[in-house]
C-alpha cells in the first residue's frame, strides 16, 4: 500500500432529472484539486454515478492509490459484496478496467456533508443543465423529422389517390386508404386572368 503523500481523493456524483444527466467529480492530490464534469442524454441515476467514476479514474495517469467517495451505495455492493449486476451491462467493462490499475478503497457517505462531495453534486447538477440547449435542438431536429415523414407519408398516399372533381362546387376531392382530402375554392381563375 502507498503511503498517504501519494493518495489521491476522489469525490464523484451524477445528478438525473429526466431526460438529462449530469456526472461531477474532484480529484484531490496533496494540495492539488482538478474538477472534471460531463453529461449526457437519457440515462438514469446509477448509469450516472458509473459513468463519473469511471471518469474519474480515467483522469489519473499512473496507478495510485485512492479513497473514492460516493453516496451510491449500488455502485459500492456491486463492486465490493459481487451483487448481481443486472442492469447497465454495457458500462461494467469500462468501469473494471479503470479500477483495475489502481488500489480503490470504497468509502459511502450520506448525503452532501463535505465540501468537496457538495461540489461534485454541484458540478453534476451544472452539467446537467447544460445540456439542456442540445435538447431543445435535438427536439427540433426530432420534430422535422417526423413532419418531413408524415409528409412523405402524405405525398405517396396521394400519388394513389382516385381524384373527383366538382365543377359546380369548385372543389376536388382525393379519396385515399378509405379518407376523402377536400380542397375548395371559391373561384377558379385560368391564368389569362392572373396575368391580366
Amino acid at each position: 500500500m502507498s503511503s498517504k503523500a501519494n493518495l489521491v481523493t476522489i469525490y464523484v456524483d451524477g445528478y438525473y432529472k429526466e431526460p438529462c444527466g449530469g456526472w461531477g467529480c474532484i480529484l484531490k492530490y496533496g494540495e492539488t484539486i482538478k474538477e472534471f464534469s460531463g453529461n449526457i442524454i437519457e440515462s438514469s441515476k446509477p448509469r450516472i454515478d458509473m459513468i463519473a467514476v469511471t471518469e474519474a479514474l480515467k483522469h489519473l495517469k499512473r496507478p495510485c492509490q485512492v479513497e473514492l467517495y460516493t453516496n451510491c451505495q449500488f455502485l459500492i455492493n456491486c463492486i465490493q459484496s459481487h451483487w448481481k449486476r443486472k442492469s447497465n451491462l454495457d458500462l461494467w467493462d469500462n468501469l473494471d478496467n479503470a479500477i483495475l490499475a489502481h488500489d480503490v478503497t470504497w468509502i459511502w457517505i450520506k448525503g452532501y456533508k463535505e465540501e468537496l462531495h457538495k461540489q461534485s453534486h454541484q458540478l453534476a447538477m451544472a452539467a446537467a443543465r447544460n445540456i439542456s440547449p442540445r435538447l431543445e435542438v435535438l427536439e427540433r431536429e426530432t420534430n422535422f423529422t417526423q413532419a418531413r415523414n408524415d409528409l412523405q407519408s402524405l405525398l405517396k398516399q396521394l400519388s394513389k389517390a382516385e381524384i373527383i372533381r366538382d365543377n359546380e362546387n369548385m372543389s376536388v376531392a382525393l379519396r385515399t386508404d378509405n379518407r376523402i382530402l377536400e380542397f375548395h375554392s371559391r373561384k377558379i381563375m385560368t391564368i389569362s386572368e392572373i396575368e391580366s
